[in-house]
């Protein structure tokens, strides 16, 4: 699907990302922070024995209808906050943009916050190795 419109394009264009910190992380690896790959569809789409969401602490009860609401107003309208919104601490979600070099992005913990360059810590890093052992004559996306 090829979006014409500018508009459109840049509704479609924000990014949804979630770092959950918290909760109903049955499996632990040392050395893996934050939840598993596809964790949040448990909060999403009750599937198993865990379906009784009362069981669950409360952060996680919130954190679930936050999600629902987040991804139902992405569905609907292209955007994951169209409007001010108790549930969801009134935040604006923000567009993607790389003007500035920000990559902003909604952290989703016991408190919605925007922050700015997600793992910018482990990113220096690459970025040291590369610059001190890349080689100057291949191209490296």
């Amino acid at each position: 699907m090829q979006v014409e419109d500018e508009a459109n394009r840049t509704e479609i264009g924000r990014l949804i990302r979630e770092i959950y910190t918290g909760g109903g992380n049955d499996v632990h690896y040392d050395g893996a922070e934050y939840v598993g790959h596809a964790e949040e569809l448990r909060y999403i789409f009750c599937s198993d024995s865990r379906c009784n969401f009362t069981t669950y602490p409360e952060a996680d009860q919130i954190t679930s209808q936050r999600l629902l609401s987040i991804w139902t107003n992405f569905a609907k309208y292209q955007n994951p906050t169209p409007e001010p919104s108790e549930l969801l601490q009134n935040i604006t979600w923000p567009l993607v943009s790389t003007e500035n070099g920000d990559y902003l992005y909604v952290d989703i913990n016991e408190n919605l916050e925007i922050k700015n360059h997600p793992k910018e810590e482990i990113y220096a890093r690459w970025m040291e190795l590369y610059d001190n052992l890349g080689f100057t004559d291949f191209d490296t996306y």
